[in-house]
């Protein structure tokens, strides 16, 4: 749950977006593309075992999945919000994939509500 479900499905789509930020330096956007492509299966796993597990997890193992979930979130969004805003990017740094402090923070809050609590939610999981 908490490296599966909500670690990798998190960092998934930073990945993207960070290959998304890289303005114009081709070689570095394809390594960046295909370290998203070769991530993407570790994104899927922990959906596709709790699809598979779930019939088998009993009242008290899901309300302990669901504390793991919620821990986990609960430290990101606390880290989150300790970043400190960083001053704009000089433009020769997004050729590295640097993203904007504030960029990768709304990124990230969104993705934690579209790919983890959603999909949570869904499957029964009170997070």
């Amino acid at each position: 749950m908490r490296v599966f479900c909500v670690g990798e499905a998190i960092s998934i789509p930073l990945l993207r977006g960070t290959a998304r930020a890289t303005t114009h330096h081709p070689l570095l956007r394809a390594v960046l593309h295909r370290i998203v492509k070769d991530e993407a299966a570790h994104g899927r796993f922990g959906w596709i075992f709790l699809d598979w597990a779930i019939d088998f997890l009993d009242s008290d193992a899901r309300a302990h999945l669901a504390a793991i979930a919620r821990d986990e979130m609960a430290k990101l969004l606390e880290s989150w919000d300790q970043m400190k805003p960083q001053p704009a990017a000089a433009d020769d740094v997004h050729a590295l994939g640097w993203m904007e402090s504030q960029a990768y923070v709304d990124l990230a809050r969104l993705t934690l509500d579209t790919d983890v609590r959603q999909p949570l939610r869904a499957s029964g999981f009170s997070v």
